[in-house]
């Protein structure tokens, strides 16, 4: 076995070694009898794989321009790639990869041209789930057993990995239909591309497939305004359609496609309760098309979160619907509940999808607060939820800080923190391209609020489920209590002793620190 580290200071060199294919920067090329192939190292996660029998696809520099620490070894029929977490062994005539986490397999893929097309057949583990692919109206974001035609060839397995064709050609995906243990990838033509990410979870993908293949879609508070139309409503919108839109929201964010949007106006045709339930999902989907006359309730009290959440797709490439799949990937029961989505980390809400005075409602892991009735149920279980006409059922959960704007205009901005477990939330201030830092944590018989507030800017602590305190400090100052929420002012606090909350207001200065202290 002949073993040929490659590391810093390579970028642009070309290197080779018997037995081992050249390296042009992070790029290994195979020269074949027909045709070539190369594997890029786009970090130590992610890989290109690309393969031509025909005439090779236009040219493209290198993704990145540092060097990514790689181990090449020559097997004699393979040559083996190992980085911090992966090892890729390819067979000398690229027909075969198998990958490998340092947790164990994660798949073995062959490549062949076949009939006009390239076809790559991977092994498929027992009870491994996938996702993605583009957007559909069906229920089960679980695509195993299925074959589908790729609307966006992007797709999420279980397993830990994700996939992204770049292929010219339409791409279908068998996937374990027609053997349990394979699925199988055409691809039309006589080239393939694609990145192989290695997470393991889902957010970690995402933000692998931003670095390599650069889709970012940048959306801030003006992008919340609503949108006219894009045409006219062919007919009107029924349950059935409302129902189809909460799939494809899903779907369409297990596929990488970054801010959703939904189009109201078929259901401000239709009226009545249809075209309510419409609107309180509407709310909470961050780009919105509608024709004039509709403001959802709660849409002008989440633009702070929900640019919050758009800097971070931009950043990060998380898309701003978060299935049940995506953020809690271990819950193999939560991976089933396509009726209710989180928005963000901190917001899980079960839109109201027909005729109902209830809904069934699946809590993952942890303590969550309704946040119409601040009604406290335990996670990983179902329940019925009775449902209000004007508001659809949404839930935060312990260790959480939401922030909402203020109700009124020049009101503060309201930090709705769930105790026992400390929680932080980061601020996007869009003029500063800065972040603002919140930060809550419990500490025996005190309790810690902090604000890194980088504008001048009046919030209003919130935290729930909390029993009487004894006095409240900001720094050195011991703040003033008064008796009703309504006399609020900064350096006042208030605690409600019906809801079991303390409601603490603070001034902070810009680029300030304001520590709140709460004694029980």
């Amino acid at each position: 076995m002949r073993r040929l580290v490659l590391g810093i200071g390579l970028v642009g060199g070309l290197v080779w070694a018997q037995g081992v294919p050249a390296r042009l920067a992070n790029t290994f090329e195979f020269r074949l009898a027909k045709g070539r192939a190369e594997v890029e190292w786009v970090s130590a996660s992610t890989f290109r794989f690309a393969r031509n029998w025909g005439a090779p696809g236009p040219a493209a520099g290198p993704i990145k321009n540092t060097t990514v620490a790689v181990t090449v070894e020559d097997l004699g029929a393979r040559v083996r790639f190992s980085t911090r977490y992966l090892t890729v062994d390819v067979s000398k005539d690229a027909g075969r990869l198998e990958i490998k986490s340092n947790d164990g397999p994660l798949a073995t893929t062959t490549v062949r041209d076949e009939a006009a097309s390239v076809v790559l057949e991977s092994t498929v583990a027992a009870g491994e789930r996938f996702y993605g692919l583009g957007s559909r109206r069906t229920p089960n974001l679980d695509l195993r057993g299925s074959r589908v035609e790729a609307t966006k060839p992007f797709l999420i397995s279980s397993a830990g990995y994700g996939e992204y064709f770049r292929s010219p050609g339409k791409c279908t995906f068998d996937l374990a239909s027609a053997r349990p243990d394979r699925r199988r990838t055409t691809v039309a033509g006589d080239r393939v591309e694609f990145f192989f990410y290695y997470g393991p979870m889902p957010k970690e993908i995402f933000e692998e497939h931003l670095g390599a293949a650069a889709e970012a879609e940048d959306f801030g508070s003006a992008d919340l305004e609503i949108l006219k139309p894009k045409g006219k409503a062919a007919e009107l919108a029924s349950w059935e359609d409302l129902r189809g839109t909460v799939y494809a929201l899903q779907h369409e964010s297990l596929s990488a496609m970054q801010v959703a949007s939904f189009d109201l106006s078929p259901y401000q045709a239709a009226g009545g309760a249809l075209l309510a339930r419409a609107a309180q999902l509407a709310a909470f989907i961050p780009k919105l098309y509608a024709a004039p006359g509709e403001s959802p309730r709660w849409r002008a009290r989440l633009v702070p979160y929900l640019v919050a959440y758009g800097y971070e797709t931009l950043v990060r490439g998380t898309p701003l619907i978060h299935p049940l799949a995506m953020q809690y990937p271990k819950d193999a029961v939560a991976a089933r509940h396509s009726d209710e989505f989180m928005v963000g980390d901190e917001l899980l809400v079960a839109p109201v999808l027909g005729p109902v005075e209830s809904v069934r409602v699946y809590l993952p892991q942890g303590i969550w607060t309704e946040l119409r009735t601040n009604q406290v149920y335990k996670g990983h279980q179902e329940i019925t939820v009775r449902t209000a006409p004007d508001e659809m059922p949404a839930f935060s959960r312990n260790g959480n800080i939401l922030p909402l704007a203020a109700k009124l205009p020049g009101g503060p901005m309201e930090l709705h923190y769930f105790p026992k477990l400390g929680g932080e939330f980061f601020l996007y201030e869009e003029d500063l391209g800065e972040i603002s830092q919140v930060h809550a944590a419990p500490a025996d018989e005190f309790m810690r609020l902090e604000i890194e507030s980088l504008q001048e800017r009046t919030y209003e602590w919130m935290v729930h489920h909390t029993p009487a305190c004894r006095k409240v400090m900001l720094g050195e100052t011991e703040l003033v209590r008064v008796e009703a929420r309504a006399r609020l002012a900064p350096g006042a606090w208030y605690y409600d002793p019906a809801a079991e909350s303390l409601h603490v207001m603070v001034r902070a200065a810009a680029r300030g620190d304001e520590i709140v202290i709460v004694s029980y």
